[in-house]
């Protein structure tokens, strides 16, 4: 603290890639220190939820010659978005995680369905059936920096 660095010392420090750098505060010193730790963290991946609905009934359609299971939903809120992934929950317990393969109102392939709109959307797993009252939940991912919380405690 409080000190230079001798040019001897610098330039060891400059040939070998080693960073040296002064503080005449102590609390500078950790604030530093916790940058370059959550520097090395890895990134969290965050889930924000996009929508919410739930099955009203299941239905089985023939696509290319093949019988899959499609659910009869209404969107409870927020929307589903043809893009996103989606969770199917049933009982609390999630049975199914991915994406969508078909979203559809009336009869129209859409993009999103928004709140108090009913679809039917059919997902990668074509031999998990639906049950009414089984959750949808629509999602997207971002990754995020993560900071640690180390506290040196004074």
């Amino acid at each position: 603290f409080n000190t230079t660095v001798p040019a001897p010392v610098q330039a060891l420090a400059n040939k070998s890639n080693v960073p040296i750098r002064s503080f005449n505060v102590i609390y500078h010193l950790i604030d530093d220190l916790k940058r370059e730790v959550s520097d090395h963290l890895e990134p969290e991946e965050i889930e924000d939820e996009v929508g919410r609905a739930t099955v009203l009934q299941e239905f089985i359609v023939t696509v290319d010659k093949k019988k899959v299971p499609v659910a009869g939903c209404k969107v409870n809120s927020g929307k589903l978005n043809r893009s996103s992934l989606v969770k199917v929950l049933r009982n609390g317990e999630i049975i199914f995680e991915g994406n969508l393969t078909s979203l559809k109102h009336h009869k129209d392939e859409v993009g999103e369905v928004r709140s108090g709109l009913e679809c039917g959307l059919r997902i990668e797993d074509e031999d998990l059936n639906f049950q009414p009252g089984a959750q949808i939940t629509s999602y997207t991912t971002r990754m995020e920096s993560r900071q640690t919380d180390w506290d040196p405690g004074f």
